[in-house]
Protein backbone atom coordinates (compact mmCIF):
# COMPACT_ATOMS: atom_id res chain seq x y z
CA UNK A 1 0.00 0.00 0.00
CA UNK A 2 1.10 3.53 -0.73
CA UNK A 3 1.81 5.98 2.20
CA UNK A 4 0.75 8.89 0.02
CA UNK A 5 -2.14 10.97 1.89
CA UNK A 6 -5.40 10.67 -0.36
CA UNK A 7 -6.02 13.57 -2.84
CA UNK A 8 -8.97 16.08 -1.62
CA UNK A 9 -11.71 16.33 -4.20
CA UNK A 10 -10.71 19.95 -5.73
CA UNK A 11 -7.35 18.58 -5.75
CA UNK A 12 -8.76 15.77 -8.22
CA UNK A 13 -10.49 18.30 -10.25
CA UNK A 14 -7.61 20.19 -10.39
CA UNK A 15 -5.29 17.56 -11.28
CA UNK A 16 -7.59 16.28 -14.04
CA UNK A 17 -7.45 19.46 -15.65
CA UNK A 18 -3.88 19.84 -16.10
CA UNK A 19 -3.69 15.97 -17.31
CA UNK A 20 -6.18 17.44 -19.70
CA UNK A 21 -4.05 20.21 -20.65
CA UNK A 22 -0.87 18.38 -20.92
CA UNK A 23 -2.61 15.81 -22.97
CA UNK A 24 -3.96 18.50 -25.89
CA UNK A 25 -0.24 20.10 -25.51
CA UNK A 26 1.32 17.11 -26.60
CA UNK A 27 2.90 16.99 -30.22
CA UNK A 28 2.31 14.23 -32.60
CA UNK A 29 0.58 13.14 -35.74
CA UNK A 30 -3.21 13.30 -36.30
CA UNK A 31 -4.20 10.02 -34.73
CA UNK A 32 -1.93 10.83 -31.33
CA UNK A 33 -4.03 14.43 -31.42
CA UNK A 34 -7.16 12.21 -31.75
CA UNK A 35 -6.30 9.74 -28.98
CA UNK A 36 -5.29 12.98 -26.82
CA UNK A 37 -8.46 14.88 -27.07
CA UNK A 38 -10.56 11.96 -26.40
CA UNK A 39 -8.45 11.30 -23.62
CA UNK A 40 -8.19 15.05 -22.49
CA UNK A 41 -12.73 14.91 -22.82
CA UNK A 42 -13.40 11.78 -20.66
CA UNK A 43 -10.58 13.88 -17.71
CA UNK A 44 -12.59 17.00 -18.25
CA UNK A 45 -15.71 15.67 -17.87
CA UNK A 46 -14.50 13.72 -15.07
CA UNK A 47 -13.17 17.00 -13.00
CA UNK A 48 -17.02 18.57 -14.15
CA UNK A 49 -19.20 15.79 -12.26
CA UNK A 50 -16.69 15.97 -9.00
CA UNK A 51 -17.23 19.93 -9.50
CA UNK A 52 -20.80 19.38 -9.61
CA UNK A 53 -20.83 16.83 -6.75
CA UNK A 54 -18.55 19.29 -4.42
CA UNK A 55 -20.94 22.14 -5.04
CA UNK A 56 -23.89 19.95 -3.87
CA UNK A 57 -21.71 18.76 -1.13
CA UNK A 58 -21.39 22.52 -0.06
CA UNK A 59 -25.00 23.08 -1.01
CA UNK A 60 -25.82 20.61 1.53
CA UNK A 61 -23.66 21.25 4.39
CA UNK A 62 -24.87 24.90 4.45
Amino acid sequence: MSDKPKMTRQEAIDELRREAQELEDQPGSIKTFARNAYQAKIRRELADKFERELAEEKQNNT
